[in-house]
């Protein structure tokens, strides 16, 4: 009894299966880094990581290629073709810079959509979120004020639900792809990364969708490596 119980205790814990998709093909020195201390990041703390990055335009086509998917084969598709299994999926923008308390953050918020926040690339007086969109209008919205979210953060809020943000840094559940029929992302000439049709399908099935505010994370120019 003593020999099965020691043999329990040194089996280790089964890792945490992370799909890591990289959404372009220009790279900074600074995304490098970051890519680096996150691989160092899964390793010490059992998650083994999977990366997929497909290069492809439309960028809607990008995504759902991530998951291998082929928009040939019609609606009855699930994630990887149900070949691996999968813990989370995490979407990081290549022109995105972080530290691993970004990724640590989105797993304590344990959300089934969880983003990082950040400034808008060409507007850096707006972060990257919409809290509410009526997707059945067909009207523009504006992104969150930055003066807004800093009277929040000062207020104590860490978090706040949205409708809408930009996938430089977002972590998903598995269950998440698997409740929304595919395809995931879809676009028009207006909409060419698809990530609107992801979130209003997330709205229409009641899959909430948080923003981190307390660790922001960077957009940054790039060059192709």
């Amino acid at each position: 009894m003593a020999d099965l119980d020691q043999k329990t205790q040194q089996t280790p814990p089964k890792p945490t299966v992370m799909l890591i998709c990289i959404l372009g093909n220009r790279y900074s020195e600074h995304f490098l880094r970051s890519w680096t201390e996150l691989l160092g990041y899964c390793l010490t703390h059992n998650i083994r990581p999977v990366l997929a990055n497909i290069c492809e335009t439309p960028f809607f086509i990008q995504k759902n290629k991530c998951l291998r998917c082929d928009m040939h084969k019609g609606k009855e598709q699930v994630p990887l073709n149900g070949e691996m299994d999968y813990d989370y999926v995490l979407w990081i923008s290549s022109g995105c810079v972080f530290t691993t308390k970004t990724l640590q953050r989105l797993l304590d918020m344990n959300r089934e959509v969880s983003s990082a926040s950040s400034l808008m690339k060409h507007n850096v007086n707006c972060f990257n979120f919409i809290t509410d969109i009526n997707y059945e209008e067909n009207k523009s919205y504006s992104f969150m004020e930055r003066d807004k979210v800093k009277t929040m953060v000062e207020q104590g809020t860490e978090e706040c639900k949205v409708d809408y943000v930009d996938m430089n840094f977002v972590l998903m559940k598995k269950g998440v792809l698997e409740t929304i029929q595919y395809p995931w992302f879809g676009g028009d000439h207006d909409n060419l990364n698809g990530e609107t049709l992801f979130f209003q399908k997330c709205k229409e099935h009641t899959i909430d969708v948080y923003v981190d505010l307390k660790e922001q994370v960077c957009i940054e120019n790039t060059v192709i490596l």
